[in-house]
Formats: C-alpha cells, structure tokens, sequence
C-alpha cells in the first residue's frame, strides 16, 4: 500500500500511521501525543496562513508543522 507524508493528507481525509522517519526528540515527542505505527489521525484543518496544520490524534486536536508533519508516513483509509 501507498504511503505519503502527514503533511499531505487532504482535509477530513482519515489515515493510518505507518512510520516515523525520525530519531531522538522529536520521535520521542510524536510518541507522547500518540503517533505510533497503527494510529489513527485526521486532518481537521489549517490555519489562516497554511502552517501548522490540525490532526485529530486519539480523539485529541494537535496542531503540527508542516515540516515535523513530513516526517510521519501514513496510508489513507478507504
């Protein structure tokens, strides 16, 4: 299956975590908010300037950048 960076997920579209390409703190940080292999996120929305973007992570909103979003590979839902 086809996977693609957060960052690129379209609005209200559903997908699932399949890998973090990252190391150190800033995985660390992924893992506290609850992006792991096999979570489910959303993408809620924008903001008015296009960065950072809003993810439904758990049933929890978190705002992420755009460049911390990249590093998160995810599989859309069907």
């Amino acid at each position: 299956m086809k996977t693609i960076p957060m960052s690129k997920l379209p609005l209200g579209r559903g997908a699932t975590v399949y890998g973090l390409i990252c190391d150190g703190g800033l995985k660390r940080r992924f893992f506290d908010i609850g992006l792991f292999p096999n979570a489910s996120v959303k993408r809620v929305s924008k903001s008015p300037l296009g960065d950072p973007s809003c993810y439904m992570i758990n049933g929890v909103l978190i705002a992420i950048r755009d460049r911390d979003a990249e590093k998160i590979k995810v599989m859309l839902e069907i």
